[in-house]
């Protein structure tokens, strides 16, 4: 659990660096390079499944007043590592997912404007910080199936019916 925590608390170190950490600058191993390779095949399949699980996600989602979907995909221009969905009561929605056994978590992005590190530089970004605190982003994994892609939607349906 600690090598766990002290992996996450990288991401909670907000302050301003001089330089790029070395972990950063590490070459894969061959492990994860022969992991790698062994899936560049299924790039353009692997991009269909998530094209196809983000259009069920907006087809079940659309029209849900204090809900913000990404733009229309046009053209498959986005291929959706993760579906992002905006609800300005995140942590609410992800209370009532959560306990209805379902699979999402809220987008750990930070507002940098607000950030310490970044005073010299602040600009008041009301944008920026709103989605900070509101995104949720759903699953869009390749093996993730469709039916559990309606039932997310089912359940994110249910908490705006209240």
């Amino acid at each position: 659990i600690g090598w766990i925590n002290r992996r996450v608390e990288i991401e909670l170190d907000l302050g301003l660096r001089q330089a790029i950490p070395s972990h950063y600058l590490a070459r894969y191993t061959p492990f994860q390079a022969r992991l790698a390779l062994s899936q560049l095949d299924k790039i353009d399949s692997d991009s269909q499944k998530r094209i196809e699980k983000a259009r069920l996600y907006c087809q079940g989602l659309s029209g849900i007043e204090g809900l913000v979907l990404p733009p229309e995909e046009k053209d498959a221009l986005y291929i959706y590592p993760v579906f992002p969905i905006q609800c300005r009561s995140r942590q609410a929605l992800l209370k009532w997912c959560l306990a209805r056994k379902r699979d999402m978590a809220a987008q750990h992005l930070k507002n940098c404007a607000d950030l310490p590190a970044f005073s010299d530089f602040y600009q008041d970004c009301p944008v920026a910080r709103k989605t900070a605190n509101e995104v949720i982003l759903l699953p869009t994994y390749t093996r993730y199936p469709n039916l559990e892609v309606q039932k997310n939607i089912k359940v994110i349906r249910s908490y705006f019916k209240l």
